[in-house]
């Protein structure tokens, strides 16, 4: 709010061909055991309503992974936004989250509509269009 001393962004409308950092928490390759290059579709999950990521304008891939409590335990995967926006029911919104100070921050939101084959489909895009991550974990 202006005036209060608190940081305020506009949210704004992000360019297809931008990309967007998400963090990946050890366990979904340690348990089994998985090369970077196969990002199981359970990685891609909703938190409050909407997968969180950091739009590339205003985040480095060692940003976004320093934002978590263990970032050690983490990697950074990267999307485009026209992949994401191209599956079927994904929309691609940035919500800057003032209070954590974190400008970058970008929702993906409808994985979780719709019926459960629909969001298996969903997870399973997220996962094919993913790649491997740009920040390989650190030794345990």
């Amino acid at each position: 709010m202006a005036g209060t001393g608190e940081v305020t962004w506009p949210s704004e409308v992000i360019p297809p061909d931008d990309e967007l950092y998400m963090r990946i928490h050890r366990t979904y390759y340690l348990n089994p055991p998985l090369p970077y290059s196969e990002i199981p579709p359970g990685a891609f999950r909703e938190q409050q309503g909407a997968m969180s990521t950091d739009w590339s304008k205003y985040s480095t891939p060692e940003q976004t992974r320093n934002r978590c409590e263990s970032p050690e335990d983490n990697a950074v995967i990267a999307l485009t936004v026209r992949d994401v926006e191209a599956i079927a029911g994904l929309s691609v919104r940035h919500t800057p989250d003032w209070p954590r100070g974190n400008r970058a921050h970008t929702d993906v939101q409808g994985i979780k509509a719709g019926d459960k084959s629909e969001v298996t489909r969903r997870r399973l895009a997220l996962a094919r269009k993913a790649g491997s991550p740009r920040i390989e974990l650190e030794p345990l």
